[in-house]
């Protein structure tokens, strides 16, 4: 988001609790920027907050997944088509939205599967991915932001790149770094990685690539607000 709230104009912030807000302009669309951090509950706090700060806005969820799809790799852009709640399925988002970003540069639809954990194995995103449609990527927050949304009356559309491919372990273990709601404490990755600085390096590359998600979604964001206003 920090990339994102770079390309805005006018940005005004506050904080709520755990969501950080910044009021704003991007390539001159009004918007609210939250950043909510991890977990399901910090994430459904932090869109009330947004929604009542902006009552009838737009839903754009952005952030990273892990692939469930194999060859499905690193950096690849999917907007949610299907949006499952583990096997549950939840309402389809709004289609003149999705129409929208799939007309966006290098954007793919497919399935997002909530989860209440991180997955850190190639075999626990397998029996993940079951019998989802695929293209399929696996997060912990878009379902619950997406009864937030739905609660609240607004429309909502899903855009995850992938950080971890399928086929990739990572390189921490998530149980051991996650509280029950699923938030990741960067502090006990740290300590991971202090004492296993063999695996420093695969940590360092994770990070890049969650950066490079970033500008992939700011960009992804910027193309989908200009396109919205040459539908008008």
């Amino acid at each position: 988001m920090a990339v994102l709230r770079s390309r805005a104009t006018g940005a005004r912030e506050s904080r709520s609790g755990d969501c950080r807000l910044t009021e704003c302009a991007i390539s001159g669309h009004p918007a609210l920027l939250a950043v909510t951090g991890d977990g399901r509950e910090r994430a459904a706090a932090g869109l009330r907050t947004a929604l009542a700060a902006l009552p009838g806005a737009t839903v754009a969820v952005l952030g990273v997944a892990g692939g469930l799809s194999p060859g499905l790799r690193p950096g690849a852009l999917i907007v949610a088509e299907n949006l499952y709640d583990e096997q549950e399925p939840l309402p389809p988002p709004n289609r003149a939205l999705l129409q929208r970003a799939l007309g966006c540069s290098g954007v793919r639809g497919g399935t997002v599967v909530s989860v209440r954990r991180v997955l850190a194995t190639a075999a626990e995103k397998q029996r993940v991915l079951g019998r989802h449609a695929e293209p399929a990527v696996v997060d912990i927050e878009s379902s619950t932001l997406a009864r937030e949304a739905t609660a609240a009356g607004a429309e909502m559309l899903v855009a995850r790149v992938v950080s971890d491919a399928a086929e990739e372990t990572l390189p921490f273990d998530p149980a051991a770094c996650s509280d029950a709601d699923g938030r990741i404490r960067r502090g006990a990755v740290v300590r991971q990685a202090l004492l296993r600085p063999g695996r420093i390096g695969e940590m360092l590359r994770l990070k890049r690539r969650v950066e490079e998600a970033s500008e992939r979604l700011a960009d992804f964001a910027v193309e989908w607000l200009e396109r919205g206003e040459q539908n008008r």
